[in-house]
């Protein structure tokens, strides 16, 4: 994505000739990198995502999933039987191991897909032009979401319509205007990238702002979540996105075309945090419902990722062996 750059120290200035920035996104083996052109202190570098920095830094979560993946191989191998499949001899041992094995991966990857699908469908939802057969972008001619060679075909995005729309009329009740959807984002200080989901502003007219640290612009990040709770590594996720934009303003980089009439300098943008989590079946009756976690104001701040980045990056450096 092309950005107008025109400063460097938090100040633009209008009529000033802006350079250009230009940030992708690259897929190196099963992790993703960022390059930023433009700001020649990054040329050629590939910068560590930032879900990569957030989930070596979150250790809350391994343990649960490594029990969960226990279990399910537990309950796979004794449901479908095939542990008796174990008791004919030593490769039939091996193949029963090898599938009970595999099946939490599976199983751990649909869900993937499916969170990948629900992030794409929402994408088309919030596009101003969304036609009322929306969903019918993501379905190939067999009648399956593409793309997604686990999702079961039953699962129907249809169901999920009444979450985007509470999403749709959460951003145009609160005042909000949509400034992007997919928005890569990176920090030149500590060398980190990320993808934001949808990025957000809202204008404070002059007798409000007193309410909102006089601030004359909000901007407001929103990532969605499909998993089955919300970790301390999502908003820590949050943290490092506003972190990011920041670093961008302190480069005077416009994160959207007209930014520069909306403010004046960086003091001038106040920022903020939302997890959007996105339950397909809650509660005794299965329904979906989507639940807004906002983070918490003191959690924006360059300390956290910036602590979290040293930690990722000291944990790349390998020990010196002595043989004794």
């Amino acid at each position: 994505m092309k950005y107008k750059k025109y400063g460097v120290d938090g100040t633009w200035e209008v009529g000033q000739e802006p350079t250009e920035v230009d940030v992708t996104m690259k897929e190196v083996g099963s992790t993703h990198k960022y390059v930023v052109t433009g700001i020649e202190e990054l040329e050629g570098e590939e910068l560590d995502s930032v879900t990569t920095i957030t989930g070596s830094a979150d250790g809350t979560g391994t343990f649960p999933i490594s029990r969960w993946y226990a279990r399910l191989a537990a309950e796979y191998g004794w449901d479908t039987e095939l542990w008796e499949q174990g008791l004919g001899g030593a490769e039939a041992r091996e193949r029963f191991v090898q599938e009970v094995k595999n099946y939490p991966i599976r199983v751990f990857e649909t869900a993937g897909h499916r969170g990948t699908l629900i992030h794409r469908a929402l994408e088309i939802y919030l596009d101003p032009d969304t036609p009322p057969d929306w969903w019918k972008e993501l379905i190939d001619d067999k009648g399956s979401q593409t793309n997604n060679k686990y999702l079961p075909i039953e699962f129907k995005l249809k169901n999920l319509e009444s979450c985007f729309k509470d999403i749709k009329d959460w951003i145009h009740n609160g005042g909000f205007v949509i400034r992007g959807r997919e928005i890569p984002v990176f920090h030149k200080d500590l060398r980190i990238g990320g993808t934001i989901d949808l990025l957000l502003s809202k204008e404070i007219p002059p007798e409000e702002r007193e309410h909102y640290d006089n601030n004359k612009l909000i901007i407001l990040i929103v990532d969605f979540k499909t998993g089955s709770d919300i970790r301390w590594k999502d908003q820590l996720q949050q943290s490092a996105y506003a972190t990011c934009i920041m670093s961008m303003m302190d480069e005077g980089i416009m994160l959207w075309d007209g930014m520069l009439n909306d403010v004046i300098t960086k003091e001038d943008v106040g920022m903020g945090a939302t997890l959007m989590h996105i339950q397909e079946e809650f509660g005794v009756k299965k329904i979906p419902r989507v639940v807004a976690h906002h983070v918490q104001k003191e959690l924006i701040n360059n300390l956290a990722i910036s602590s979290a980045t040293f930690l990722h990056n000291m944990s790349k450096i390998k020990t010196a062996k002595e043989k004794l």
